[in-house]
């Protein structure tokens, strides 16, 4: 017997290698779980391969680029995303970075991020 939640699993699964992968699948869970112990999600998440993790950036986006140009861009779209995400609170900002308030204001003028027009940007001016 096959669990709901393990079941939800199998349907949702892709099966590249069609049938033949799931009919490998069910003869590998029959040889591993118990007699009479019904199969839950852990046994079949053990057997399917694990997705791999896809990367943020492709090669062929960085190919070339130097990679301090690419730091900067990376860290000014994530303050800028982040200073609008806390409303422009550089106290929350700096708390939840784990930074002092003077450190993270020179990092915001380091990567050009001109905290006025942000400011101006949220109150809707």
């Amino acid at each position: 017997m096959v669990t709901a939640p393990a079941l939800a699993i199998l349907k949702a699964y892709d099966w590249p290698g069609n049938v033949r992968e799931l009919e490998t699948l069910v003869t590998r869970l029959l040889l591993t779980c118990s007699p009479g112990t019904p199969i839950g999600v852990e046994a079949i998440r053990r057997l399917l391969p694990r997705p791999q993790a896809s990367a943020l950036f492709s090669e062929e986006l960085v190919a070339g680029r130097d990679l301090k140009l690419l730091r900067k861009e990376l860290d000014r779209a994530y303050l800028t995303r982040f200073f609008r995400d806390t409303a422009g609170d550089i106290g929350k900002m700096a708390a939840a970075l784990e930074v002092k308030a003077s450190r993270l204001y020179a990092w915001l003028r380091e990567t050009g991020i001109d905290i006025k027009s942000l400011r101006r940007e949220l109150s809707g001016y």
